[in-house]
């Protein structure tokens, strides 16, 4: 989706323990967010989710999880000795930083400024399908072709492919046009928050 330097990355292994479940169910529910959601992650050399922006998971899990599936039991007191890494500062330091980056997103959501993958690539794949129909109509328009040829040669092609590239940009757009009226101005999850 997007990377800043202000975001805090966490490993799968940390967000498993602090929410107290197990690693293999932080695998499934990152799986399904960056599938859907490009959630922002970073990988190791291996291709394998290394790190990820924990406001962004937090932020999208918060939207598409099911509450009732998540264990979100509260923990007794850890005896264990605290590492530099997890003082009260450093706890306090990342909890500033995941507010910073939650507020960003946010803040993008509210100025239309992100959009909606699946509606984007939906989107490509409609006009994108529609362009190669109209281009793949282009043999159908030898015969005309060569007939231009004939009567005025090179110049007479050149005047009609002009016309050809005028009449397919106006398919284009034709088709494009009609695209417009089914395409809603908002789509479900920017609506249900306004």
């Amino acid at each position: 989706m997007f990377e800043n330097e202000t975001s805090v990355f966490w490993t799968p292994t940390q967000i498993a323990e602090r929410d107290q479940v197990s690693r293999q169910s932080v695998s499934k529910s990152l799986k399904k967010l960056i599938a859907d959601h490009k959630l922002e992650i970073k990988r190791d050399h291996r291709g394998r989710v290394s790190h990820v922006s924990i406001a962004h998971y937090d932020l999208l899990r918060g939207q598409f999880s099911n509450p009732a599936k998540t264990n979100q039991k509260q923990s007794g007191l850890n005896l264990e000795p605290i590492a530099q890494a997890d003082s009260f500062d450093e706890a306090r330091r990342q909890k500033e930083w995941i507010a910073v980056d939650r507020a960003n997103i946010q803040r993008r959501e509210e100025l239309r400024s992100l959009v909606r993958a699946d509606i984007l690539v939906d989107a490509l794949e409609y006009c994108g399908r529609d362009i190669a129909k109209i281009i793949d109509r282009l043999p159908n328009k030898a015969d005309d072709l060569a007939l231009a040829v004939s009567k005025d040669g090179a110049h007479g092609l050149r005047v009609a492919l002009k016309n050809l590239s005028a009449e397919m940009r106006t398919e284009i757009a034709t088709s494009f046009d009609k695209l417009i009226p089914e395409t809603p101005i908002q789509d479900a999850v920017s609506a249900g928050k306004e």
